[in-house]
C-alpha cells in the first residue's frame, strides 16, 4: 500500500534508536536496482527482521517490488525516501547509486535511523567521516555491507589464520566481464572489495600504499607494512571472471577461488625454505554472506557494539583507493 504524508517531519526526533533484545526490526529500503531485491529478498525471511518499506524513484521497478511484496499489508511502497523517515521505521538500507547515498545517508542518520548502506560507503573520506560523527553523535549503528567479509570461507580463513603465524602476503586478483569503465571506477567497483578483505584478516592494520599500476584494463595496488607485503588486481575481461585470493603466513599457504563451486580452499604447510607441503582441502558452507551481514547489523544494533564493517573500517579502504585514484590520475596525466 502507498504512505501518503506519514510523519514526515522528524528528523531531529528524540525516539530512543534502539530496540530491546529479541524485538523484530522494521527495515526501510531505499533503492530496488540491482543489489536491492536481493536485500528485500534476505529481510523478508530474516526471522528478527520485518521488511517494512520499499521505495524507488523508478515507476517500473517500484511495480516489480509491490508485486513480490505488495501481499503483506505491512509493506508499503513510495517514490519519496522522505516517507521513510519515520516512527515505524527502525533501520534504512541504502541501496542507490554512490552518487546520490551521501546526501541520503545523511538524512537518515538525521532522522535517527540506523544505517545499512551499499559499499562503497562514499566517494571521499571526508564524507565518510561527517556521517560517522553523526552516528556517534546519536547512538547510530552504520553498517557498510562489504559483503566478502561475511563470506562463510573468509570467517573461517580468519579463524584459522588466528592461530597461525602472522601474515606476511596476500595476493588477490577480481576480474570480471564486461566493458571497461577506466582505472579509477576499477578501484571502487572492484578493489574494495579485497581491501575489505585484508583489512578484516589483519584486524584494522594500517598499511601504506606501495604502489598502482594500471595496464590493459587491470589495475594493482600494492600495500605493506614492515612485515607485511599485499597485492590485489582487478580488472575486466570478455573471457570471464577470476576471483582468487593467496594468503600466506610463515608456515601456512591458503588459496581460495571464490567461484570453485565444490565450497572449499587449501592449506598448505611451508617449511623454512617456503616449500609447500601436506595439502588440505577444507570445506566451507553456511548462510549467505548476505544473511550473515543482515544479522551481524542487527546484533550490533541491539548490543550497542560497532559494526565490523563499519566507518573505521570503511574509511580506512576509503584512503587508500583515494591516494591510489590520485597517483593514476597523475600517470594518465603524463601519457
Amino acid at each position: 500500500m502507498k504512505l501518503s504524508g506519514l510523519l514526515l517531519l522528524l528528523i531531529g526526533s528524540k525516539k530512543d534508536s534502539h530496540k530491546k533484545l529479541g524485538e523484530i526490526l522494521n527495515i526501510g529500503l531505499i533503492g530496488f536496482g540491482k543489489w536491492g531485491p536481493n536485500i528485500a529478498k534476505e529481510v523478508s525471511v530474516h526471522n528478527s527482521l520485518q521488511l517494512a518499506a520499499i521505495c524507488d524513484v523508478n515507476n517500473h521497478r517500484l511495480q516489480v517490488a509491490e508485486d513480490l511484496y505488495a501481499k503483506s499489508n505491512d509493506v508499503f511502497f513510495t517514490t519519496d525516501y522522505q516517507e521513510l523517515l519515520c516512527d515505524q521505521i527502525d533501520a534504512i538500507v541504502v541501496s542507490v547509486g554512490v552518487e546520490d547515498s551521501f546526501g541520503i545517508a545523511t538524512n537518515v542518520l538525521l532522522a535517527n535511523k540506523h544505517l545499512f548502506i551499499e559499499k562503497p560507503f562514499t566517494l571521499t573520506s571526508e564524507h565518510a567521516v561527517k556521517l560517522q560523527n553523526i552516528a556517534v553523535q546519536r547512538g547510530l549503528t552504520i553498517h557498510i555491507d562489504h559483503l566478502m567479509i561475511y563470506h562463510s570461507a573468509i570467517i573461517k580463513i580468519k579463524s584459522i589464520l588466528a592461530e597461525s603465524n602472522p601474515i606476511i602476503t596476500f595476493e588477490a586478483t577480481r576480474v570480471t566481464t564486461g566493458q571497461c569503465k577506466g582505472p579509477v571506477e576499477l578501484l571502487w567497483d572492484l578493489a574494495v572489495h579485497d581491501l575489505a578483505v585484508l583489512d578484516c584478516l589483519l584486524n584494522g592494520q594500517e598499511l601504506e600504499l606501495l604502489h598502482v599500476k594500471y595496464l590493459a584494463d587491470e589495475v594493482v595496488v600494492t600495500l605493506g607494512s614492515n612485515s607485511f607485503i599485499g597485492n590485489i588486481k582487478v580488472g575486466y575481461n570478455k573471457a570471464g571472471k577470476e576471483r582468487h585470493t593467496k594468503i600466506s603466513s610463515s608456515d601456512k599457504e591458503i588459496y581460495f577461488d571464490e567461484l570453485d563451486e565444490r565450497k572449499l580452499f587449501t592449506i598448505h604447510d611451508k617449511n623454512m625454505n617456503g616449500f609447500l607441503s601436506n595439502p588440505v582441502y577444507v570445506t566451507y558452507d553456511g548462510p549467505s554472506a548476505l544473511t550473515t551481514s543482515l544479522s551481524h547489523f542487527l546484533n550490533c544494533i541491539h548490543h550497542h557494539r560497532k559494526s565490523m564493517s563499519g566507518p573505521e573500517q570503511a574509511i580506512r579502504g576509503i584512503q587508500i583507493i583515494e591516494k591510489a585514484a590520485k597517483l593514476l590520475k597523475m600517470e594518465m596525466a603524463k601519457e
